[in-house]
Parts: structure tokens; C-alpha cells; sequence
């Protein structure tokens, strides 16, 4: 009996996730992408929103609350 294998490749939207996921479909394994767009490679996909922190480390007021709250 075969082992069902998978694995979790974070980023596997960009040039080297689908690189990665390409080189895992191959030898059997299940490649599962996480990232914030569906792969069109990998068999499955959890797509991870994105949101918006309510400060920019840019702006020193910003930082100092990030960072003391």
C-alpha cells in the first residue's frame, strides 16, 4: 500500500513556490499551497486574506504605538 504524502508549500504562487510544487507533484507527493492567491498548480489551495494593520512602521507615531500596545 502506498503512503498518502503531502506537503504545505507557503508561497507557492511565486516563480520558486510553483517550482516546488512542481518538483513534490512528481514523485507522488499532494502539494498544498498557502498564499494569499489560488496556485493553479498545486492540487489544493488555502488562500490567506490579507489585512491591514492600523499603523505604518514608516511613521514614527505608528511604530511607537505598534510597538507599546
Amino acid at each position: 500500500m502506498a503512503a498518502n504524502k503531502a506537503v504545505i508549500i507557503l508561497g507557492a504562487c511565486g516563480a520558486l513556490g510553483r517550482a516546488v510544487v512542481k518538483r513534490f507533484k512528481a514523485p507522488g507527493w499532494t502539494p498544498i499551497s498557502l498564499d494569499i492567491a489560488a496556485s493553479d498548480s498545486a492540487l489544493h489551495s488555502v488562500v490567506i486574506k490579507v489585512i491591514n494593520l492600523p499603523c505604518s512602521i514608516t511613521q514614527s507615531d505608528s511604530k511607537k504605538h505598534f510597538l507599546h500596545n
